[in-house]
């Protein structure tokens, strides 16, 4: 996978999240759960398949998404004590090269 690809898969991540959470609060309040439940798991099979494909061996695509909230916490990864903000789809690209050449 190339990081063009890459990106625009993501970017379709985070659209259907920010759906997801949208729909949510809209119908929350008269069918609490089913529906979005449904869209939870079709969304971390997707991420699981585009983690594969990008060979995403350390789970960063999952840590940027749920944890780093699509990098705007801004938290910071690395390897062997050489951390860096991952704030983007480009500092996630990079940090899973360098988890590659591992």
């Amino acid at each position: 996978m190339n990081k063009d690809v890459f990106i625009r898969k993501m970017q379709k991540v985070e659209e259907l999240r920010a759906l997801m959470d949208n729909f949510d609060s809209h119908l929350g309040a008269i069918a609490p759960g089913g529906v979005f439940e449904f869209g939870v798991i079709i969304l971390d099979e997707y991420i699981e398949l585009l983690a594969n494909y990008a060979e995403d061996g350390g789970d960063w695509i999952s840590w940027y998404i749920f944890e780093n909230d699509f990098g705007k916490r801004e938290f910071e990864a690395g390897y062997d004590g050489h951390m860096t903000k991952i704030r983007n789809l480009d500092d996630l690209w990079d940090l899973m090269e360098e988890g590659r050449k591992r």
